[in-house]
């Protein structure tokens, strides 16, 4: 059995490895000098592609989320609700507002670190309450919006009462050093 030849060079941009570009031929000692160098600048064309490629995914998530609770955004969720509009197969949904009640007065009595941390647990909340029946975003500064899929009027309001309820009966632990030393702010 002939032994194959393996040239191996790594994918690399800025410190960063994308992959490994390997090639064989079936003959053993077949690759030169120039082959090698030739195979390096395709490895470093390809690394190029690959990181234009995760930059341009990552823009793309990053202009549909919000950046504090990592749901979507109004503009993501404007088109998804087009979508479904536009399609002639959309089954019967529903959008769900949920607006935060006092929350200027939270930012005003313990600071935007401990309003930000209440969005981020109620986003937490929705989201696991939500999982694959629908999308969740941020609608507004403490506005939240759902869309429920597939599901009734009556279905619908009985999922929000649900999820209004054990929104407020779910404590929201504010850091130690938003209040006095050692004390714990429950909201």
């Amino acid at each position: 059995r002939q032994q194959k030849s393996v040239c191996s060079v790594p994918l690399v941009y800025d410190q960063r490895l994308y992959g490994i570009l390997t090639l064989t031929h079936k003959q053993a000692n077949q690759y030169i000098k120039a082959d090698v160098t030739l195979v390096e600048i395709l490895a470093n064309q390809a690394a190029i592609a690959f990181k234009n490629a995760f930059d341009y995914e990552q823009t793309r998530q990053q202009s549909e989320r919000d950046e504090l609770t990592g749901l979507y955004n109004y503009r993501y969720f404007k088109r998804r609700v087009e979508e479904m509009i536009a399609s002639s197969s959309t089954p019967p949904f529903a959008l769900i507002l949920l607006d935060i009640d006092y929350f200027k007065k939270v930012n005003d009595l313990y600071g935007h670190l401990a309003g930000n941390t209440i969005l981020k647990e109620i986003a937490t909340i929705i989201k696991e309450e939500v999982k694959d029946r629908g999308t969740v975003a941020r609608f507004g500064g403490e506005e939240f919006v759902i869309l429920l899929e597939n599901v009734t009027e009556e279905e619908a309001y009985l999922w929000a009462d649900r999820l209004r309820g054990k929104i407020a009966a779910t404590p929201i632990r504010l850091r130690s050093d938003l209040g006095t030393e050692g004390e714990r702010e429950y909201i």
